[in-house]
């Protein structure tokens, strides 16, 4: 029913907790997948101390991490645009409807854009286009050599003075090894917890 939804914004009152149970409730979709394959609010919390104005997250899932920092951009004047390939992930078909479903739901059409695709040739397109971002967050293809082709590409599309934030740090391997050692000089790690790292990038590769 979302092709035939009425397009006008819902405006719901958001929150994490609420936007959880909405989407677990209405997609009939395993409170505990939604939970581990999303951050949690207490993490979202913490990188939105430093998230502003403009940025790209590549992996949506069902959209809590989108919205999220969607709201908290929407009172600040930023954006948000995600990339996802639509995959079935953790059960749930379509995630990137759902996730399209929730931003209508919270209001935040007007400061989102979905980008249906694979990530690489996508931030390589807004590269050429010259487009540049003040933060990105990784939580694509959790392989190392994924995430490394990633970081590179997401690198030339950061500002410098930008951050990048590394999802899944906790139990994806791939992830955790890129952030432990991470392998462009031009960063500094800023903050994080358990489950991602945000770094800063503080000049241009070399």
């Amino acid at each position: 029913d979302l092709i035939n939804a009425d397009v006008e914004e819902v405006r719901a009152e958001y929150s994490w907790k609420g936007a959880l149970e909405y989407v677990c409730g209405r997609y009939g979709l395993s409170r505990d997948e939604v939970v581990w394959g999303s951050m949690p609010e207490q993490t979202l919390r913490l990188l939105c101390s430093k998230l502003v104005g403009h940025g790209l997250q590549v992996g949506g899932f069902v959209g809590m991490t989108h919205c999220y920092v969607a709201h908290h951009l929407r009172g600040l004047g930023g954006s948000l645009c995600t990339i996802d390939p639509n995959l079935v992930h953790r059960g749930v078909v379509n995630p990137f409807l759902i996730m399209g479903d929730m931003a209508r739901r919270y209001g935040l059409l007007g400061n989102s854009l979905f980008v249906l695709g694979y990530a690489l040739p996508q931030m390589k397109l807004m590269c050429g286009l010259g487009i540049l971002y003040d933060f990105v967050i990784l939580d694509g293809n959790h392989s190392y050599g994924s995430v490394m082709d990633e970081v590179v590409e997401a690198d030339r599309i950061l500002r410098v003075g930008g951050y990048l934030v590394l999802d899944d740090i906790d139990h994806w391997s791939g992830p955790r090894s890129v952030y432990e050692d991470f392998p462009l000089g031009n960063y500094e790690k800023v903050v994080g917890d358990k489950r991602a790292g945000l770094l800063t990038k503080v000049g241009e590769s070399s």
